[in-house]
């Protein structure tokens, strides 16, 4: 029994880990994330040294000439497209869904999907090796959306989302190119929307709790500041042992906060709101923690005072004596 949550935790790994391949997926895992990096990154890529591969020999799967110039392209188009993501400065969902360019420079250098992937994988390390500042500044341009969240992030009342006019600005297939299954499906699924869009509660905005998270997002950075201050008195002092078992629960709750800003942040983009939604309960559970585990100290601040005043007075009263 006392393996037990082990090797239960060890099946669910081990499944969780193979669930891509039995289903089929294994090819977009691959890929995903290597061509995501270098999306993300296009601006820091382009700044490095392609590297030189003889023209009569096949490019194993490095970021030579070829690469920068396609990738250069569909950078420069990003740029232009709407809606792009303000910290990243372009729309990086147009170099990966959109431009083609995964598809142009597999077909032109003639790559299987391990090449593309160790391509894409060798540009982003170059980045980190060749232009590191760079690299830096986009991590901390991110990081400022943590350190200041919006008022948004933590509350936010009810809107429409417009699914049509959602639906329009991405690109798709004609109906008339699609199979009559799929045109099944995909009617089926058109009718669902418009059903959910005419059921949609719509929960009223409350001007208060819109307020109080617009003040907790102004705050948000000094009470940390606050807490890791008083954390650093509570453990060098002696009489805030009892405190700091206390503290070590807050770290552990603001330690993923900060583990999944600062991974997404390095890999992706803090612009997309998902992610500071992701993120935006735990940190939410971790500011209450600090403003409470703060009100503790200021109150036993408040009631050692008091003992000491009293006790100072007990000293100073001149002792009675016995008629």
């Amino acid at each position: 029994m006392r393996f037990g949550p082990l090797l239960a935790g060890a099946a669910a790994f081990a499944f969780l880990f193979f669930l891509p391949k039995i289903l089929g997926f294994q090819k977009d895992t691959q890929l995903f994330l290597p061509c995501l990096l270098v999306c993300i990154h296009s601006k820091q890529i382009l700044e490095t040294t392609p590297e030189t591969v003889l023209p009569s020999v096949h490019n194993p799967g490095v970021p030579d000439e070829i690469f920068h110039e396609e990738l250069k392209k569909a950078y420069r188009t990003a740029l232009e497209q709407p809606s792009g993501y303000p910290t990243l400065g372009f729309q990086s969902d147009y170099i990966l869904y959109l431009s083609g360019f995964f598809s142009n420079i597999q077909r032109k250098e003639g790559w299987n999907d391990r090449e593309l992937a160790a391509a894409c994988y060798s540009a982003y390390f170059q980045a980190w090796f060749q232009v590191p500042s760079a690299m830096l500044q986009k991590i901390a341009k991110q990081m400022t959306l943590f350190l200041f969240p919006r008022g948004g992030d933590f509350y936010s009342a009810g809107s429409t989302i417009e699914l049509d006019k959602f639906a329009t600005s991405r690109r798709r297939l004609p109906d008339s190119q699609l199979s009559l299954e799929v045109q099944k499906i995909y009617q089926s699924y058109k009718e669902s929307l418009k059903r959910v869009e005419a059921d949609r509660p719509h929960p009223p905005g409350f001007p208060v709790l819109a307020r109080l998270a617009h003040l907790l997002a102004l705050g948000a950075l000094w009470l940390q500041f606050a807490f890791f201050a008083a954390i650093t008195i509570v453990w060098l002092r002696p009489e805030g042992r009892p405190l700091r078992l206390a503290g070590l629960a807050i770290l552990a709750v603001l330690a993923a906060a900060y583990g999944n800003a600062l991974t997404v942040a390095i890999v992706n983009s803090l612009d997309v709101a998902r992610y500071r939604m992701g993120y935006a309960p735990v940190f939410l559970l971790g500011l209450a923690m600090i403003i409470s585990y703060l009100l503790i100290l200021v109150s036993e601040g408040f009631r050692r005072r008091k003992q000491i005043g009293e006790l100072q007075f007990a000293e100073a009263k001149p002792a009675q004596t016995p008629d």
